[in-house]
């Protein structure tokens, strides 16, 4: 009963709609208009060094970490780059949108970008099917012909608070 490409489960719409509400001042993207932009697009990948590792949108995206430290240079573009940030479903990079009014949150994450049939990237920069989940209630959520990759409970437990400091003080 696996998700099949195009088609969005509804745990996951759900999940989209529920970050959205809690973030209604945070500008959204479809996949299909993120895809559709013309550069120069800064892709900010809000996942940690793990999930990244596993695939990721774009080869150019960078993480948090580096889109402060070129933050000058990506705003003082004299074409408007757009910023988009992703990561598993929404609610990681409408945090980061949250912290740089500007940037764009990928609605739905990685999770719906697959859904929407567009390609995601290994480590080695050849195309994947596979993805980091984050934690096991994503696992079911990805479209058919996808493997997935999640931390065990034990790390999602020991990553909840950093997230929601990070929530509290934007670090």
């Amino acid at each position: 009963n696996e998700p099949k490409m195009g088609v969005v489960p509804r745990p996951l719409a759900l999940k989209i709609a529920e970050t959205n509400s809690k973030f209604p001042h945070v500008s959204v993207i479809t996949p299909q208009a993120a895809h559709g932009l013309k550069p120069p697009v800064v892709w900010v990948d809000c996942r940690d060094d793990a999930e990244r590792a596993v695939s990721i949108i774009s080869v150019d995206a960078i993480t948090e970490k580096d889109f402060q430290k070129r933050r000058h240079r990506v705003e003082g573009t004299a074409d408007g780059a757009v910023v988009v940030a992703y990561c598993t479903v929404g609610y990681r990079s409408a945090q980061f949108c949250t912290r740089n009014p500007g940037a764009v949150n990928l609605e739905g994450g990685i999770l719906n970008w697959i859904h929407a049939g567009y390609p995601i990237w290994g480590p080695e920069g050849a195309p994947s099917k596979k993805v980091h989940v984050w934690s096991e209630q994503f696992q079911d959520k990805v479209p058919e012909g996808f493997a997935t990759v999640t931390y065990s409970r034990a790390a999602v437990a020991l990553q909840l608070p950093r997230i929601l400091l990070r929530n509290v003080t934007g670090m």
